[in-house]
């Protein structure tokens, strides 16, 4: 969720990392997911501070804000 909007992290407007590798889909303890996701296929205005909600299958939840880049 951001802002309020269901993303597909596995859509075409996303981009997702693990430690920097876009080639894996396991994501362990003390390692780095980052999303990156093209805000031009979002209804929400994602700016700085957006509240975004991961929830994976088995339930496991982290919540942050947005960082903005530009690039």
């Amino acid at each position: 969720m951001v802002g309020n909007e269901y993303v597909d992290v596995g859509g075409a407007a996303t981009d997702t990392t693990v430690d920097g590798y876009s080639d894996t889909e396991l994501w362990l303890g003390g390692e780095t997911l980052t999303v990156t996701v093209d805000q031009g296929d979002l209804d929400t205005n994602v700016t700085d501070g957006t509240r975004v909600v991961l929830v994976v299958e088995s339930g496991v939840r982290a919540a942050g804000t947005v960082t903005e880049v530009s690039g």
